[in-house]
């Protein structure tokens, strides 16, 4: 294991506090961490971490370490960056976390196609409908999909979609056609709770917008869900064209006010502010930022 290797390896331990949780996610045995950092330790004569049967913290010394070990990696990074990025291979494990529903109808098959190109890479998913801590979790990169803050983490819009009005064929035979976007207020829709001022759907239709206050016997709490429930004939949705397109083609649903749309729900990869992305993760955003440019036909949605 060369120096290099090691510093990224201090990172880590510091930045999860345990060794076997660094341990897990580099593929090594708990022994072989806890190893690598005495190591560092006899190396220069110090204590990096205390130790504790539950956690290691850093020690002072230990915190001043992994600041210049951060320092020395990214000058190593940007210089392969300069000398040999256009040789270079993707390699290495990457964990990433997305929502079940952007996860299956979206990234699994984009990711298939990146693994496909690049085989030295292995892809670690990490799926919920709900926001994680990306250092607590170990996570690389989050797919996430609606309203999004900076704050701490740092981004990169990859697509976007459009937000359509779906619903069940055996709903509307007992509603009837809905010819204009007002017409929703008497329909039981499904609100997803996730969003600002959910019971409103604005809706656009070239120049044209109308805004809706909507309501129904059933609130979700994720894109997915509403995209079951409109599949139960329960009522009215709108959702990302993503979720439903498989549906649409196959008359499961039908796209309801077809000239009309939603405001388009943005899709960010996001990593922990201030760390430098590893070529691997720079590689798997553009690859996907790229394949959705051309949505629908280019991600194959």
């Amino acid at each position: 294991m060369d120096h290099a290797e090691t510093l990224r390896i201090l990172l880590r331990t510091a930045e999860l506090g345990s060794f076997s949780r660094v341990a897990a996610e580099r593929g090594l045995r708990q022994s072989t961490v806890s190893k690598v950092i005495a190591g560092l330790e006899q190396r220069w004569s110090t204590t990096l971490f205390q130790r504790t049967t539950r956690r290691v913290t850093l020690t002072e010394t230990g915190a001043l370490a992994v600041e210049r070990a951060r320092v020395a990696l990214d000058a190593l990074d940007e210089l392969d960056r300069l000398v040999g990025e256009t040789d270079r291979e993707p390699v290495g494990l990457l964990r990433i976390h997305a929502s079940v529903a952007f996860a299956r109808y979206v990234l699994a098959r984009l990711v298939a196609d990146f693994v496909r190109l690049h085989p030295r890479v292995q892809i670690d998913f990490v799926t919920a409908d709900h926001a994680i801590d990306l250092v607590e979790e170990a996570v690389d990169l989050s797919f996430v999909t609606g309203p999004f803050r900076e704050g701490s983490h740092s981004s990169r819009l990859v697509g976007r979609f459009e937000r359509i009005v779906v619903a069940a064929p055996d709903f509307l035979a007992r509603t009837g056609p809905v010819a204009d976007p007002t017409a929703l207020a008497a329909l039981a829709c499904i609100i997803t709770s996730y969003e600002q001022a959910a019971q409103r759907w604005r809706l656009s239709a070239g120049a044209r917008t109308e805004e809706v206050v909507v309501a129904g016997p059933v609130k979700a709490s994720s894109g997915g869900i509403a995209h079951e429930l409109a599949l139960a004939g329960l009522g009215v949705a709108l959702v990302p064209d993503y979720l439903v397109s498989r549906d649409l083609q196959s008359g499961r649903l039908v796209r309801l006010l077809p000239e009309w749309k939603g405001e388009a729900e943005e899709a960010r990869a996001i990593w922990t502010g201030g760390r430098r992305l590893s070529f691997k993760a720079e590689a798997l955003i553009g690859f996907i930022a790229e394949r959705l440019a051309g949505h629908p036909d280019a991600a194959g949605l």
